[in-house]
C-alpha cells in the first residue's frame, strides 16, 4: 500500500494543474493554490495560512501565453517569476525540505532548439528560464530534489486557447486564414501523457537536479494540423496562410525524446484520437 503524501499544487487552477489535482486527489493529500484567472495570487501569507509540512510542490503556476507575455511582459513576470520567488521564502521560512517538481518550457529555447541552447525571444520563455535558475540555486543551496519538466505543445479538453482553439474558434466564423507560413513545426502531446510524466516523475527517484525535455511522440506542421481538422470537419475551403508570423512564437518547437525514455513513459493519447476528442469538446461548448 502506497503512502499517502502531501502534495501542493501551486497553480492548481490552470488547464494542466487542474489535471494533475484529479490525478492525485483520491489518492494523496493534495493541495491547490493560486487562481489568476480569478485574480488571486500567490501570495507568502496565503501559502503560509495552508500550515502543512509538504512532502511535494508542484509549481505549475505563472503566465501560461506567448501572446499575453508580449502584450503585457511586467505581468508575465510578476505571474511566473514573482510565484517562484515567493515559493522559494515559503519553504526558506517555515523549513520544509519538499520535493520540487517545476513546469517549464521548450519555450526557452527560442529558436535554437536543434541545438538544445537556451536562447528564449518571448517574455514567457524569457520569465520561465529565470525561473529555473533560480530554482536549481536555490535547490543546490538548501539540499532539495528539484525535477524541472520543459513541455512543448500541450492540448487537450478546456485548453481555450492555442492552435487548435484559434482554429476551430476562426472556423465558427467561416474564416479561413490563419497566421504564418503554415511550416511552423509543433510536437504535440495531450494532457493526459503530461499527466503521466508527472506522475511518474513524483513517485520516482531522479537525479538530485533533473532537467527532462518532453515533447511527445506527435511533431506535424501547422498545415498538418489544420488540414487534419478540415477533414474532421468537412470544409471544402482551403486554408490560407498570411505569412505573418505570430510574435514570439519559433519556427520549430520539437526535440528527441531520450528524457522521456529514460523514464519509461509511453503515449496513450495519440494525436489522431485526441484531436477528435477535443473537437467533440469544441462543439458542445
Amino acid at each position: 500500500m502506497k503512502i499517502k503524501k502531501k502534495i501542493l499544487i501551486l497553480g492548481g487552477y490552470g488547464f494542466l494543474g487542474s489535471n494533475l489535482y484529479r490525478s492525485l486527489k483520491d489518492i494523496h493529500y493534495v493541495f491547490r493554490y493560486g487562481n489568476f484567472y480569478k485574480k488571486k495570487e500567490i501570495s507568502l501569507s496565503g501559502l503560509k495560512k495552508i500550515k502543512k509540512n509538504f512532502d511535494i510542490i508542484i509549481h505549475s503556476a505563472g503566465g501560461s501565453s506567448v501572446t499575453q507575455s508580449i502584450l503585457d511582459p511586467k505581468e508575465d513576470k510578476k505571474k511566473t517569476v514573482g510565484s517562484t520567488r515567493t515559493l522559494m521564502k515559503f519553504i526558506k521560512e517555515t523549513k520544509i525540505k519538499p520535493k520540487l517538481i517545476f513546469i517549464s518550457s521548450a519555450a526557452v529555447f527560442g529558436n535554437s532548439i536543434k541545438k538544445k541552447i537556451k536562447r528564449p525571444i518571448s517574455p514567457y520563455g524569457k520569465h520561465k528560464l529565470k525561473s529555473e535558475k533560480l530554482l536549481i540555486n536555490f535547490a543546490k543551496k538548501n539540499k532539495l530534489e528539484l525535477n524541472i519538466i520543459r513541455f512543448f505543445s500541450l492540448y487537450g479538453e478546456g485548453l481555450k486557447k492555442q492552435l487548435l482553439w484559434d482554429v476551430l474558434s476562426k472556423l465558427k466564423k467561416n474564416f479561413f486564414i490563419f497566421n504564418g507560413s503554415g511550416e511552423e513545426l509543433r510536437s504535440w502531446m495531450h494532457v493526459n501523457d503530461a499527466v503521466k510524466i508527472v506522475n511518474l516523475i513524483l513517485f520516482n527517484s531522479l537525479k538530485k537536479i533533473s532537467i527532462i525535455n518532453a515533447p511527445g511522440h506527435n511533431a506535424f506542421t501547422n498545415k498538418d494540423v489544420i488540414n487534419k481538422i478540415y477533414k474532421y470537419l468537412h470544409v471544402k475551403e482551403k486554408p490560407i496562410f498570411n505569412n505573418i508570423p505570430r510574435k514570439g512564437d519559433p519556427k520549430i518547437l520539437v526535440c528527441d525524446n531520450k528524457d522521456l525514455k529514460m523514464l519509461d513513459w509511453k503515449q496513450s493519447v495519440d494525436f489522431s484520437l485526441g484531436l477528435k476528442k477535443y473537437i467533440a469538446w469544441f462543439k458542445k461548448k
